[in-house]
């Protein structure tokens, strides 16, 4: 639902104007699901990773750092709430001295981990942690298959003594690719 200030008005001699909010859809559901996708593995495995020592379950969030490190923000959201926050001057001649303190993983981040952490812990909230992203029925996830990815899981893992295990064989047969080394397919899994 589009948020929206006001409800409801009455005038002076009882008459009651409502206001419904205008809804208008951007994107598909499978459009959004893939967006949160992408934006949990930003947590999961990429810049926002430390907050995994504030918060668990599903998060999805991006960092970002400005030119000259003015300006650290992180931006994430749970499948109920949003929040971002920005760390930096006004003038922007203010700025952090390097990178390790001004990029927004690390200056922006841990005050948005300790805040959730303090929203999931409070009863009164109503949230629990675990509460998961709704995936839209049928949605398709499109995963790209790169034979020196394995840190993201997809290639091959070196399981075996040559590198290969049985999962990325079977995988390199069902794209039809001979030669594993130079794969890079797209596979199309449906959940």
């Amino acid at each position: 639902c589009a948020p929206i200030l006001v409800t409801r008005i009455e005038d002076s001699t009882g008459k009651v104007y409502e206001f419904k909010p205008r809804m208008n859809s951007v994107i598909t559901e499978e459009s959004s699901y893939a967006m949160i996708d992408m934006m949990e593995s930003v947590i999961n495995n990429g810049t926002g990773r430390r907050l995994r020592s504030y918060v668990s379950g599903p998060v999805a969030g991006k960092t970002g750092t400005t030119n000259d490190n003015s300006d650290g923000w992180f931006v994430a959201y749970t499948p109920r709430l949003v929040t971002a926050c920005w760390v930096g001057g006004e003038d922007r001649d203010i700025r952090f001295n390097s990178t390790a303190y001004g990029q927004g993983a690390a200056a922006a981040l841990p005050i948005w981990g300790l805040y959730m952490k303090s929203v999931f812990e409070d009863p009164s909230m109503d949230y629990d942690p675990r509460e998961p992203f709704v995936r839209p029925e049928g949605y398709m996830e499109t995963l790209n298959a790169y034979h020196d990815a394995p840190q993201y899981g997809y290639g091959p893992s070196g399981d075996g003594q040559d590198g290969s295990n049985a999962a990325d064989e079977a995988l390199f047969e069902a794209c039809g690719s001979r030669d594993k080394n130079s794969f890079t397919g797209q596979i199309n899994v449906i959940f």
